[in-house]
Protein backbone atom coordinates (compact mmCIF):
# COMPACT_ATOMS: atom_id res chain seq x y z
CA UNK A 1 0.00 0.00 0.00
CA UNK A 2 1.54 3.35 -0.57
CA UNK A 3 0.92 6.66 1.02
CA UNK A 4 0.65 10.03 -0.87
CA UNK A 5 0.97 13.17 1.73
CA UNK A 6 1.32 16.59 0.97
CA UNK A 7 1.55 19.73 2.96
CA UNK A 8 0.21 22.85 1.05
CA UNK A 9 -0.09 25.46 3.66
CA UNK A 10 2.83 27.26 3.32
CA UNK A 11 3.67 28.56 0.21
CA UNK A 12 7.17 28.75 0.64
CA UNK A 13 10.43 26.70 2.35
CA UNK A 14 12.26 23.20 1.39
CA UNK A 15 14.49 20.74 2.47
CA UNK A 16 18.08 20.40 2.62
CA UNK A 17 19.69 17.51 0.94
CA UNK A 18 20.60 15.97 4.93
CA UNK A 19 16.89 16.82 5.83
CA UNK A 20 15.91 14.32 3.11
CA UNK A 21 18.13 12.10 3.92
CA UNK A 22 17.18 11.56 7.41
CA UNK A 23 13.31 11.36 6.06
CA UNK A 24 14.48 8.33 4.02
CA UNK A 25 16.17 6.82 6.70
CA UNK A 26 13.30 7.07 9.17
CA UNK A 27 11.00 5.54 6.63
CA UNK A 28 13.15 2.80 5.70
CA UNK A 29 13.63 1.89 9.77
CA UNK A 30 10.12 1.70 9.53
CA UNK A 31 9.64 -0.55 6.68
CA UNK A 32 8.85 2.15 4.08
CA UNK A 33 9.94 3.30 0.67
CA UNK A 34 9.91 7.02 -0.11
CA UNK A 35 9.11 7.85 -3.73
CA UNK A 36 9.96 10.92 -4.82
CA UNK A 37 8.00 12.96 -7.35
CA UNK A 38 8.70 16.05 -8.88
CA UNK A 39 5.69 16.81 -11.07
CA UNK A 40 6.25 17.62 -14.45
CA UNK A 41 5.20 18.77 -16.78
CA UNK A 42 2.41 19.96 -15.02
CA UNK A 43 1.78 21.32 -11.62
CA UNK A 44 5.66 22.64 -11.43
CA UNK A 45 4.83 26.94 -10.68
CA UNK A 46 7.38 26.52 -8.24
CA UNK A 47 10.21 25.64 -10.84
CA UNK A 48 9.19 28.18 -13.09
CA UNK A 49 8.86 30.87 -10.83
CA UNK A 50 12.29 30.09 -9.16
CA UNK A 51 14.12 29.47 -12.50
CA UNK A 52 12.46 31.68 -14.50
CA UNK A 53 14.43 35.36 -14.07
CA UNK A 54 17.35 33.18 -13.49
CA UNK A 55 19.38 34.52 -16.13
CA UNK A 56 22.77 34.71 -15.05
CA UNK A 57 23.30 31.09 -14.18
CA UNK A 58 25.28 28.77 -16.31
CA UNK A 59 24.12 25.88 -16.02
CA UNK A 60 20.62 28.00 -17.58
CA UNK A 61 22.61 28.30 -20.63
CA UNK A 62 19.96 29.44 -23.74
CA UNK A 63 17.33 31.15 -21.79
CA UNK A 64 15.26 30.57 -18.38
CA UNK A 65 12.43 32.03 -19.96
CA UNK A 66 11.77 29.33 -22.65
CA UNK A 67 11.06 26.75 -20.00
CA UNK A 68 7.32 28.77 -19.29
CA UNK A 69 4.93 27.11 -21.21
CA UNK A 70 2.19 28.16 -18.91
CA UNK A 71 -0.67 30.02 -19.02
CA UNK A 72 0.52 33.32 -17.32
CA UNK A 73 3.62 34.69 -19.34
CA UNK A 74 5.52 36.08 -17.23
CA UNK A 75 4.66 33.53 -14.51
CA UNK A 76 2.44 34.76 -11.74
CA UNK A 77 2.62 32.98 -7.76
CA UNK A 78 -0.98 31.62 -7.35
CA UNK A 79 -1.83 30.18 -3.50
CA UNK A 80 -5.53 29.22 -4.45
CA UNK A 81 -6.69 25.49 -5.59
CA UNK A 82 -6.44 26.15 -9.17
CA UNK A 83 -4.91 23.20 -11.22
CA UNK A 84 -3.46 23.52 -15.15
CA UNK A 85 -2.28 26.76 -15.28
CA UNK A 86 1.29 25.68 -15.33
CA UNK A 87 3.91 23.69 -17.81
CA UNK A 88 7.59 23.40 -18.43
CA UNK A 89 7.87 23.18 -22.53
CA UNK A 90 9.63 19.96 -23.79
CA UNK A 91 11.56 21.74 -26.69
CA UNK A 92 13.77 23.98 -23.84
CA UNK A 93 17.22 22.69 -23.59
CA UNK A 94 16.89 24.76 -20.31
CA UNK A 95 13.88 22.62 -19.10
CA UNK A 96 16.06 19.79 -19.70
CA UNK A 97 18.90 21.17 -18.40
CA UNK A 98 17.11 21.35 -14.36
CA UNK A 99 15.03 18.16 -15.12
CA UNK A 100 17.65 15.72 -15.26
CA UNK A 101 19.69 17.99 -12.22
CA UNK A 102 16.61 17.17 -10.18
CA UNK A 103 16.11 13.61 -10.84
CA UNK A 104 20.21 12.91 -10.71
CA UNK A 105 19.88 14.62 -7.44
CA UNK A 106 16.94 12.87 -6.13
CA UNK A 107 17.38 9.61 -7.03
CA UNK A 108 20.71 9.69 -6.04
CA UNK A 109 19.47 10.35 -2.65
CA UNK A 110 16.84 8.14 -2.76
CA UNK A 111 17.40 4.16 -2.57
CA UNK A 112 13.90 2.63 -3.61
CA UNK A 113 13.55 1.36 -7.03
CA UNK A 114 11.40 4.06 -7.97
CA UNK A 115 11.16 7.59 -9.10
CA UNK A 116 7.42 9.61 -9.95
CA UNK A 117 7.45 11.72 -12.58
CA UNK A 118 3.96 13.02 -12.15
CA UNK A 119 2.62 13.70 -15.33
CA UNK A 120 -1.20 14.73 -14.26
CA UNK A 121 -3.60 17.22 -15.21
CA UNK A 122 -1.91 19.13 -18.01
CA UNK A 123 -4.62 20.64 -20.36
CA UNK A 124 -4.12 20.23 -23.96
CA UNK A 125 -4.29 24.45 -23.59
CA UNK A 126 -1.19 24.35 -22.50
CA UNK A 127 0.75 21.11 -24.09
CA UNK A 128 -0.80 19.18 -27.30
CA UNK A 129 -1.01 15.37 -26.61
CA UNK A 130 2.44 15.21 -28.96
CA UNK A 131 4.29 17.82 -27.07
CA UNK A 132 3.17 16.11 -23.90
CA UNK A 133 3.91 12.53 -25.16
CA UNK A 134 7.28 13.64 -25.97
CA UNK A 135 8.04 15.61 -22.67
CA UNK A 136 6.96 12.27 -21.09
CA UNK A 137 8.80 9.89 -23.37
CA UNK A 138 12.26 12.02 -22.83
CA UNK A 139 11.56 12.30 -19.07
CA UNK A 140 11.26 8.43 -18.71
CA UNK A 141 14.82 7.88 -20.88
CA UNK A 142 16.41 10.23 -18.13
CA UNK A 143 14.90 8.53 -15.01
CA UNK A 144 15.47 4.69 -16.15
CA UNK A 145 19.25 5.75 -17.49
CA UNK A 146 22.29 6.26 -15.66
CA UNK A 147 21.49 9.79 -14.96
CA UNK A 148 17.98 8.37 -13.20
CA UNK A 149 20.69 5.99 -11.16
CA UNK A 150 18.20 3.10 -13.50
CA UNK A 151 14.91 3.97 -11.72
CA UNK A 152 11.75 2.28 -12.32
CA UNK A 153 9.47 4.79 -13.78
CA UNK A 154 6.06 5.67 -12.10
CA UNK A 155 3.32 8.16 -12.26
CA UNK A 156 0.15 9.09 -12.79
CA UNK A 157 -2.09 7.16 -15.25
CA UNK A 158 -2.06 10.01 -17.45
CA UNK A 159 1.63 9.24 -18.67
CA UNK A 160 -0.33 6.31 -20.30
CA UNK A 161 -2.10 8.13 -22.67
CA UNK A 162 -1.85 8.39 -26.45
CA UNK A 163 2.01 8.76 -27.73
CA UNK A 164 3.63 7.89 -24.86
CA UNK A 165 6.62 5.08 -24.63
CA UNK A 166 6.54 4.27 -20.63
CA UNK A 167 9.11 0.76 -20.41
CA UNK A 168 7.14 -1.88 -19.46
CA UNK A 169 7.14 -2.35 -16.10
CA UNK A 170 6.49 1.54 -15.38
CA UNK A 171 3.33 2.17 -12.94
CA UNK A 172 1.00 4.06 -13.90
CA UNK A 173 -1.73 5.57 -10.38
CA UNK A 174 -5.16 5.66 -11.69
CA UNK A 175 -6.51 8.61 -9.50
CA UNK A 176 -9.94 9.10 -11.81
CA UNK A 177 -13.21 8.63 -10.15
CA UNK A 178 -14.52 7.22 -13.16
CA UNK A 179 -15.26 3.39 -12.80
CA UNK A 180 -16.28 0.22 -15.23
CA UNK A 181 -15.93 1.68 -18.61
CA UNK A 182 -17.12 4.99 -18.65
CA UNK A 183 -15.06 7.75 -20.42
CA UNK A 184 -12.90 9.12 -17.60
CA UNK A 185 -11.43 5.53 -17.16
CA UNK A 186 -9.67 5.10 -20.04
CA UNK A 187 -5.90 5.85 -18.84
CA UNK A 188 -6.07 2.17 -17.04
CA UNK A 189 -6.71 0.65 -19.81
CA UNK A 190 -4.16 2.35 -21.66
CA UNK A 191 -1.90 1.32 -18.66
CA UNK A 192 -3.10 -2.26 -19.06
CA UNK A 193 -2.29 -1.87 -22.85
CA UNK A 194 0.89 -0.73 -22.58
CA UNK A 195 2.33 -3.26 -20.30
CA UNK A 196 2.46 -1.17 -16.82
CA UNK A 197 1.60 -2.13 -13.18
CA UNK A 198 -1.45 0.15 -11.57
CA UNK A 199 -1.57 1.38 -8.16
CA UNK A 200 -5.30 2.13 -7.56
CA UNK A 201 -6.41 5.67 -6.06
CA UNK A 202 -9.71 6.13 -7.33
CA UNK A 203 -10.19 9.75 -5.71
CA UNK A 204 -13.73 8.99 -4.41
CA UNK A 205 -12.20 5.55 -2.51
CA UNK A 206 -8.86 6.99 -1.63
CA UNK A 207 -8.16 10.34 -1.50
CA UNK A 208 -8.09 11.61 1.85
CA UNK A 209 -9.02 14.95 2.09
CA UNK A 210 -12.26 14.67 0.62
CA UNK A 211 -14.80 15.60 3.36
CA UNK A 212 -16.59 12.70 5.31
CA UNK A 213 -19.98 14.07 4.54
CA UNK A 214 -21.68 17.23 2.51
CA UNK A 215 -24.84 18.77 2.41
CA UNK A 216 -27.34 21.18 1.74
CA UNK A 217 -26.44 22.91 4.79
CA UNK A 218 -23.37 21.50 6.49
CA UNK A 219 -20.09 19.60 5.74
CA UNK A 220 -18.14 17.75 7.60
CA UNK A 221 -15.13 18.96 8.63
CA UNK A 222 -16.50 22.11 8.06
CA UNK A 223 -13.34 23.66 7.52
CA UNK A 224 -11.29 21.10 6.22
CA UNK A 225 -11.23 18.73 2.88
CA UNK A 226 -12.35 18.77 -0.65
CA UNK A 227 -15.23 16.92 -1.83
CA UNK A 228 -14.87 17.46 -5.60
CA UNK A 229 -14.39 13.69 -6.02
CA UNK A 230 -17.13 12.95 -3.22
CA UNK A 231 -20.16 15.36 -3.90
CA UNK A 232 -22.06 13.76 -0.54
CA UNK A 233 -18.63 13.12 1.26
CA UNK A 234 -16.39 9.43 1.68
CA UNK A 235 -16.54 8.19 4.70
CA UNK A 236 -15.75 5.15 6.24
CA UNK A 237 -18.04 2.97 3.90
CA UNK A 238 -16.23 4.79 0.44
CA UNK A 239 -12.62 3.65 1.40
CA UNK A 240 -13.93 0.18 2.61
CA UNK A 241 -16.37 -0.62 -0.14
CA UNK A 242 -14.90 -1.21 -3.50
CA UNK A 243 -12.80 -3.59 -5.34
CA UNK A 244 -9.31 -2.50 -6.94
CA UNK A 245 -9.07 -5.02 -9.46
CA UNK A 246 -12.56 -4.93 -10.53
CA UNK A 247 -12.98 -1.05 -10.24
CA UNK A 248 -12.24 -0.37 -14.08
CA UNK A 249 -12.84 -2.59 -16.82
CA UNK A 250 -9.87 -3.73 -17.99
CA UNK A 251 -7.86 -3.36 -14.94
CA UNK A 252 -7.69 -6.85 -13.35
CA UNK A 253 -6.14 -8.14 -9.73
CA UNK A 254 -2.94 -9.36 -12.18
CA UNK A 255 -2.33 -5.56 -13.21
CA UNK A 256 -2.80 -4.10 -9.58
CA UNK A 257 0.06 -3.82 -7.40
CA UNK A 258 -1.16 -1.77 -4.98
CA UNK A 259 -3.33 0.73 -3.12
CA UNK A 260 -2.73 4.32 -2.55
CA UNK A 261 -4.31 6.65 -0.29
CA UNK A 262 -3.54 10.33 -0.84
CA UNK A 263 -3.78 13.08 1.28
CA UNK A 264 -3.61 16.36 -0.09
CA UNK A 265 -3.01 19.38 2.15
CA UNK A 266 -4.42 22.58 0.36
CA UNK A 267 -6.94 23.08 3.96
CA UNK A 268 -4.40 21.42 6.12
CA UNK A 269 -2.52 23.25 8.62
CA UNK A 270 -1.19 20.64 10.92
CA UNK A 271 -0.99 16.70 12.12
CA UNK A 272 -3.64 16.88 14.29
CA UNK A 273 -5.45 17.90 11.07
CA UNK A 274 -3.81 15.59 9.00
CA UNK A 275 -4.50 12.71 11.50
CA UNK A 276 -8.34 13.66 11.64
CA UNK A 277 -8.75 13.50 7.67
CA UNK A 278 -6.52 10.24 7.56
CA UNK A 279 -8.08 7.90 10.32
CA UNK A 280 -10.03 5.78 10.16
CA UNK A 281 -10.19 5.53 6.54
CA UNK A 282 -6.53 4.59 5.92
CA UNK A 283 -7.18 1.20 7.86
CA UNK A 284 -10.13 0.33 5.52
CA UNK A 285 -7.77 0.92 2.48
CA UNK A 286 -5.38 -0.87 4.50
CA UNK A 287 -7.80 -4.10 5.32
CA UNK A 288 -8.96 -4.10 1.45
CA UNK A 289 -4.99 -3.33 0.16
CA UNK A 290 -3.45 -6.25 2.19
CA UNK A 291 -6.47 -9.04 2.73
CA UNK A 292 -8.09 -11.53 0.31
CA UNK A 293 -10.70 -10.45 -2.12
CA UNK A 294 -14.08 -10.22 -0.65
CA UNK A 295 -17.53 -9.11 -1.47
CA UNK A 296 -17.74 -5.71 -0.09
CA UNK A 297 -20.88 -4.01 -0.29
CA UNK A 298 -22.88 -2.23 2.58
CA UNK A 299 -24.83 -4.63 3.30
CA UNK A 300 -22.17 -7.32 2.83
CA UNK A 301 -20.69 -9.34 5.89
CA UNK A 302 -17.50 -8.71 5.03
CA UNK A 303 -18.37 -4.90 5.80
CA UNK A 304 -19.82 -5.02 8.78
CA UNK A 305 -17.53 -7.34 10.16
CA UNK A 306 -14.53 -5.01 9.61
CA UNK A 307 -17.16 -2.23 11.49
CA UNK A 308 -16.83 -3.97 14.64
CA UNK A 309 -13.31 -4.78 14.15
CA UNK A 310 -12.64 -0.75 13.64
CA UNK A 311 -14.64 0.06 16.84
CA UNK A 312 -12.13 -1.73 18.82
CA UNK A 313 -9.66 0.45 17.77
CA UNK A 314 -11.10 3.78 18.81
CA UNK A 315 -9.28 3.38 22.54
CA UNK A 316 -6.08 1.95 20.85
CA UNK A 317 -5.90 5.16 18.48
CA UNK A 318 -6.66 7.56 21.33
CA UNK A 319 -4.06 6.08 23.77
CA UNK A 320 -1.63 6.64 20.82
CA UNK A 321 -2.33 10.10 20.73
CA UNK A 322 -3.96 9.41 16.79
CA UNK A 323 -6.17 12.41 16.45
CA UNK A 324 -9.58 10.77 14.49
CA UNK A 325 -12.87 11.11 12.79
CA UNK A 326 -15.43 9.29 15.23
CA UNK A 327 -17.55 8.20 12.40
CA UNK A 328 -21.08 7.69 12.69
CA UNK A 329 -20.60 4.70 10.99
CA UNK A 330 -18.69 3.14 13.13
CA UNK A 331 -20.48 1.44 16.47
CA UNK A 332 -17.51 3.00 18.86
CA UNK A 333 -18.25 1.17 21.74
CA UNK A 334 -17.26 2.57 25.37
CA UNK A 335 -14.00 1.04 26.99
CA UNK A 336 -13.09 1.53 29.82
CA UNK A 337 -9.31 0.12 31.86
CA UNK A 338 -9.12 -0.36 35.67
CA UNK A 339 -6.06 0.73 37.33
CA UNK A 340 -4.21 0.29 39.94
CA UNK A 341 -3.62 2.27 43.44
CA UNK A 342 -2.43 2.55 46.90
CA UNK A 343 -4.38 3.90 49.61
CA UNK A 344 -2.89 6.18 52.02
CA UNK A 345 -1.73 5.24 55.62
CA UNK A 346 -5.10 6.14 56.84
CA UNK A 347 -6.46 4.29 54.30
CA UNK A 348 -8.13 6.88 51.94
CA UNK A 349 -8.19 6.73 48.32
CA UNK A 350 -8.74 10.01 46.21
CA UNK A 351 -7.61 9.71 42.64
CA UNK A 352 -8.43 7.56 39.44
CA UNK A 353 -9.61 4.44 39.26
CA UNK A 354 -10.11 3.76 35.58
CA UNK A 355 -9.59 5.28 32.28
CA UNK A 356 -12.47 5.60 29.64
CA UNK A 357 -12.47 5.87 25.68
CA UNK A 358 -16.00 7.09 24.42
CA UNK A 359 -15.32 8.41 20.77
CA UNK A 360 -18.34 10.03 19.21
CA UNK A 361 -20.33 10.29 22.40
CA UNK A 362 -21.91 14.10 21.96
CA UNK A 363 -21.81 15.36 25.84
CA UNK A 364 -20.40 18.50 26.98
CA UNK A 365 -17.01 18.62 28.44
CA UNK A 366 -17.25 16.50 31.44
CA UNK A 367 -16.45 17.60 35.31
CA UNK A 368 -18.84 14.62 36.96
CA UNK A 369 -20.60 11.79 35.78
CA UNK A 370 -24.50 12.06 36.31
CA UNK A 371 -27.18 11.33 33.77
CA UNK A 372 -27.47 15.28 33.19
CA UNK A 373 -24.26 15.59 31.30
CA UNK A 374 -24.58 11.83 29.18
CA UNK A 375 -22.74 9.68 30.85
CA UNK A 376 -23.13 7.77 33.94
CA UNK A 377 -20.31 6.06 36.13
CA UNK A 378 -21.02 4.03 39.52
CA UNK A 379 -17.85 2.73 41.25
CA UNK A 380 -17.96 -0.31 43.51
CA UNK A 381 -15.24 -0.16 45.56
CA UNK A 382 -15.26 -4.21 46.87
CA UNK A 383 -16.10 -3.66 50.75
CA UNK A 384 -20.01 -2.96 49.92
CA UNK A 385 -20.07 0.92 49.03
CA UNK A 386 -20.82 2.67 45.90
CA UNK A 387 -20.18 6.07 45.00
CA UNK A 388 -20.55 8.24 41.79
CA UNK A 389 -17.06 8.75 40.27
CA UNK A 390 -15.72 11.78 38.91
CA UNK A 391 -14.43 12.38 35.08
CA UNK A 392 -12.25 14.81 33.74
CA UNK A 393 -11.29 14.85 29.92
CA UNK A 394 -12.44 17.61 27.08
CA UNK A 395 -15.36 16.71 24.70
CA UNK A 396 -14.75 16.60 20.70
CA UNK A 397 -14.82 19.89 19.55
CA UNK A 398 -14.33 20.66 16.19
CA UNK A 399 -11.61 18.37 14.23
CA UNK A 400 -10.33 17.23 17.69
CA UNK A 401 -11.37 14.05 18.45
CA UNK A 402 -12.59 13.65 22.37
CA UNK A 403 -9.58 12.78 24.59
CA UNK A 404 -9.40 9.49 27.14
CA UNK A 405 -11.74 10.51 30.34
CA UNK A 406 -10.33 9.99 33.84
CA UNK A 407 -12.60 8.26 36.16
CA UNK A 408 -11.89 9.26 40.07
CA UNK A 409 -13.44 8.64 43.00
CA UNK A 410 -12.94 9.49 47.03
CA UNK A 411 -13.45 6.22 49.49
CA UNK A 412 -12.07 5.48 53.01
CA UNK A 413 -11.63 1.53 53.84
CA UNK A 414 -12.15 0.58 57.55
CA UNK A 415 -9.71 -1.65 57.58
CA UNK A 416 -6.26 -2.66 55.86
CA UNK A 417 -5.90 -5.28 52.51
CA UNK A 418 -6.86 -5.58 48.92
CA UNK A 419 -9.57 -4.76 47.80
CA UNK A 420 -11.15 -5.77 44.05
CA UNK A 421 -13.45 -2.90 42.42
CA UNK A 422 -15.85 -2.33 39.78
CA UNK A 423 -16.68 0.31 37.63
CA UNK A 424 -19.59 0.83 35.87
CA UNK A 425 -19.85 3.36 32.93
CA UNK A 426 -22.64 3.97 30.70
CA UNK A 427 -23.47 6.72 27.97
CA UNK A 428 -25.94 7.35 25.64
CA UNK A 429 -27.61 4.65 24.25
CA UNK A 430 -24.71 2.51 24.45
CA UNK A 431 -24.37 -0.76 26.64
CA UNK A 432 -22.78 -0.39 30.21
CA UNK A 433 -19.57 -1.34 30.03
CA UNK A 434 -17.47 -2.33 33.44
CA UNK A 435 -13.86 -2.36 34.56
CA UNK A 436 -12.11 -4.11 37.47
CA UNK A 437 -9.13 -2.18 40.05
CA UNK A 438 -7.66 -2.79 42.63
CA UNK A 439 -7.05 -0.79 45.57
CA UNK A 440 -4.60 -1.95 48.39
CA UNK A 441 -4.25 -0.82 51.86
CA UNK A 442 -0.86 -2.21 52.68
Amino acid sequence: MRGYFFFGSNPGGFWTQAQYKAVVADAAAHFITVVPEVDSPGHNNAIIMSEYNDTQNPALPVSPHSINCGKNSPPQWDYTEDVGYSALCPGSRDTWAIMTAIISQLTALTPGPYYDLGGDEVPASLLSAPKYAAFVNKEAGIVTGATGHHKTVMGWADIAGKGTRPPAGSVAEYWQPAGGSSPGSVTGREAVAKHMKIVMAPANHTYLDQKYAVSARSSVPPSLGMNWACPHGCDVSSAYNWNPGGFVTGVTDRNVIGVEGAMWGETVANLANADYMVFPRLLALAEIAWSPPAHRTAASPAYHDFLRRLAGQGARLQAAGVNFYPSAQVPWPLQVIGAAETANARGQVHGPVATLSAPGIPTSTLTMCDSSLGIGCTIKWGDGSTTTGDVTGTNATGTQVNSLYTISGQHAYSRRGTYHGVVIVSAGNSKPVRANFTVTWP
